[in-house]
Parts: C-alpha cells; sequence; structure tokens
C-alpha cells in the first residue's frame, strides 16, 4: 500500500532572503512527517536548532533553491519575524488554522478556553531584504549600527544566554558596530539604559512587528484586555 503524498503549500515571505542580486520571497513547503516530530521531540538539540531543522526539511523550494545545503542556509538567514509566519504556516498546513489555549483574566484571575485563528497573524512594518542594516546615533552621541535578527542570531542568543546577561544578548546580536568598532559583550553591557532603551526602540522599528495579538473580555468579571497567541517554539506543534 503506497502511502498518501503530503499536503503541499505556498507562502510568499514579508521580506525574504537576498541571495546576489536576487530577493527569494516564495517558499514551496510540505507538511510535518514524523522525521520532523523526532526533531521536535531530541532532547539533544536547542530549540533554535530544532526550529531552524524543521523550517529547512519542508521547504521544497526556496524561490529557485532546492539544493539542500542551500536551502538550510536560506532558512537559517531567514528574519525572525519571517521564521515565525513560516512556523505559522507550516502549522497550518500539518494542523489546522485554529489554536486553542487558556488564558487568565488580568483582573480576576479567571481561566478561560479562547481560539484563534492562525490566519490573522501578519508582520507590519516588515524590514526590505535588501535594508538590514540601519545607522543611528544613541542619546550618549554614540555611532551604533543595527541589523535585523535572524536564524544565526536566534541560535548566538540561545548558546550564549545565562542569567547574568539574558537582556544584554539580544541587543548585543543585533549590533553590527558601535563608532564604526566591533561591539564587545562588556560595551553592550555597560551601555546606559538610555542608550539601550533607545537602541531597543530602533531595533523593533527596524525589524517590524509580528501581529499576533487578540482582544477579548472576561466572561466572569467582563474586563476587556489584550492578550498574544502562544507561539512558543516546539509546543507549539502538539496541540
Amino acid at each position: 500500500m503506497e502511502d498518501a503524498k503530503s499536503s503541499v503549500g505556498e507562502i510568499d515571505l514579508f521580506t525574504g532572503v537576498q541571495e546576489a542580486d536576487v530577493v527569494h520571497k516564495h517558499i514551496v513547503f510540505r507538511e510535518l512527517s514524523g522525521i520532523e516530530e523526532d526533531v521536535l521531540a531530541s532532547k539533544k538539540m536547542s530549540v533554535s536548532s530544532k526550529i531552524t531543522r524543521v523550517l529547512a526539511n519542508c521547504v521544497q523550494a526556496f524561490g529557485t533553491i532546492q539544493d539542500r545545503d542551500a536551502v538550510n542556509k536560506m532558512v537559517r538567514k531567514m528574519t525572525i519575524a519571517d521564521r515565525i509566519f513560516y512556523l505559522i504556516q507550516l502549522r497550518i498546513l500539518s494542523i489546522g488554522r485554529d489554536i486553542q489555549f487558556v488564558d487568565k483574566c488580568p483582573a480576576c484571575g479567571n481561566e478561560d478556553k479562547k481560539d484563534f485563528d492562525l490566519n490573522q497573524v501578519v508582520v507590519k512594518d516588515a524590514p526590505v531584504a535588501t535594508s538590514l542594516l540601519k545607522e543611528i546615533l544613541l542619546p550618549s552621541g554614540k555611532k551604533v549600527r543595527i541589523k535585523v535578527a535572524n536564524g544565526e542570531s536566534e541560535e548566538k542568543i540561545e548558546k550564549a544566554t545565562t542569567d547574568d546577561n539574558a537582556a544584554t544578548i539580544g541587543l548585543f546580536v543585533r549590533i553590527d558596530s558601535i563608532d564604526d568598532q566591533p561591539p564587545s559583550l562588556v560595551h553592550v553591557k555597560q551601555m546606559s539604559f538610555k542608550d539601550r532603551n533607545a537602541l531597543r526602540k530602533e531595533i523593533d522599528a527596524l525589524e517590524g512587528e509580528l501581529d499576533d495579538t487578540y482582544k477579548t473580555s472576561c466572561p466572569a468579571c467582563g474586563h476587556e484586555y489584550e492578550g498574544d497567541i502562544p507561539i512558543n517554539g516546539v509546543d507549539f506543534f502538539f496541540p
């Protein structure tokens, strides 16, 4: 008996990946299989490595690229927003567009079951693939060139983060230079709070925003509030 063919989907990324003079945005991909479930269940791989492996495995064509090694490199270069968007589309194809989760009212603490259509998630103000660097001036007068984070950045963040540098690492991997010199973790750690806040604001503006929020009202007390869809890596694929 022959195995049933996997479902296939197609999407256009919001930013895409530039290779030479071409920006590749279109991805053809298949649904998840047991191979990817084993990757997700692995105890030996980091979360970012698992996500990269799963995303790359399912790509059948990234623009005009089909070579597996080249596809792996392209997936690692995808912006974080594009990676999450593709992750969501892969989940929709493999499991379904509806996600159910439990949220807690911030006013009364009542726990309520929510349903959300993942097709509503989009990337707002996405960066352009040919303009992933930006030079800014911090309040202190330091000239900083920042860059959009991608899959490689995610891996660096996960490997380097400790209890002593959790807030700093996220900034560090997004800095290309400080006063035309390569950044050091020490320099970023010693930045003033004013500089770091200004840096975060500029980074958010450069990278765009994944719009995954929802508005709801508590059935118990009527309080209206907003929340974020739980798109949290591995668990996202196990409804």
